[in-house]
């Protein structure tokens, strides 16, 4: 059986390949594949813009979080344009019911754009990159959500936008940095703005999007908080320091998603909250909390040397 439309190959919207993905993988076991999923949801983007800041520091966390702006908007746009109908048949199993349309496949876009990045900024090797965008493609195909032609446009889409934004990005970044802060405030406060006005206008059962704005909404209010009373940089130099810092906020960011995946699926004001919530520490608390960390090592070395008779 095949969902083409009739301006894309038919071989690429056949639920062959997802009845021998299923197969290769036997049925019934889905969770595994959800949670390779994450990488590439909302809480994976997030995570991934974290420890971009916390460990990079703020160039690669605002890269980060403008390509996959433009990704979000592009992909919902043709999402919208080009009408295709989720996988359907009697050879498949579809483990999940999303409603929206099929083409492209956003978690394979998004996951290359991510990772995609960061590769071409030298901070991951291409095999880490090629490895994930992999593991989410097969993830959408065994959960009977995407055809091969979604996950195939998907990340081709990406390797296009990490291109194309790879260009453009130093010329706006440079022009970005002579923009008074008050510009990126009156930014922050219209995006949450329209996040709560957006808020009534979702599915009811779109839990990603109301987890879209959570963590748009707080991450909006949390890196223009960082830049104006934390100042973050990373720890040069200093593996150890690094890791005490990541082993500290990594584990009070997987709370926020733990409590979010054990609720209910009516409960999407509180998965609002919980992804908003989760913003505001990832990329306002950890960076505020680093921050204290190392002003106080510092003073301690401080003391340490002026107390050494040599």
């Amino acid at each position: 059986m095949t969902g083409a439309p009739p301006w894309l190959p038919d071989l690429l919207f056949r639920t062959d390949t997802i009845a021998r993905v299923q197969a290769f993988f036997g049925l019934g076991h889905p969770l595994p594949f959800r949670i390779v999923g994450l990488i590439a949801a909302t809480w994976g983007v997030l995570l991934a813009i974290a420890f971009a800041l916390w460990l990079w520091g703020r160039a690669d966390a605002y890269a980060l979080a403008a390509i996959v702006t433009v990704e979000a908007l592009l992909n919902l746009t043709m999402n919208h344009l080009l009408d295709v109908a989720r996988p359907a048949g009697p050879g498949i199993v579809s483990y999940e019911q999303i409603p929206l349309d099929s083409f492209p496949s956003g978690h394979v876009f998004t996951a290359t754009v991510v990772w995609g990045l960061l590769w071409a900024r030298g901070r991951i090797p291409l095999s880490a990159t090629m490895l994930v965008v992999t593991a989410v493609a097969i993830s959408r195909l065994y959960l009977g959500v995407h055809y091969l032609g979604d996950v195939l446009a998907g990340a081709l889409l990406g390797a296009v936008v990490v291109w194309g934004f790879q260009s453009a990005w130093p010329a706006v970044e440079s022009r970005l940095r002579h923009l008074p802060y008050s510009v990126f405030v009156g930014c922050g406060v219209a995006t949450c703005l329209a996040a709560v006005a957006a808020a009534p206008l979702l599915a009811a059962g779109n839990s990603s999007a109301w987890n879209a704005l959570g963590v748009l909404t707080g991450g909006s209010a949390a890196l223009l908080l960082e830049y104006r009373f934390i100042g973050y940089q990373p720890v040069a130099g200093a593996e150890g320091a690094v890791w005490r810092r990541l082993v500290v906020a990594f584990p009070i960011t997987l709370v926020f998603l733990v409590i979010e995946r054990t609720t209910g699926e009516g409960e999407l004001a509180l998965g609002l909250l919980l992804s908003a919530l989760a913003a505001l520490w990832a990329l306002g608390g950890a960076p505020a909390l680093f921050t204290w960390m190392t002003r106080r090592e510092a003073a301690g070395r401080r003391i340490g040397s002026n107390a050494d008779p040599g």
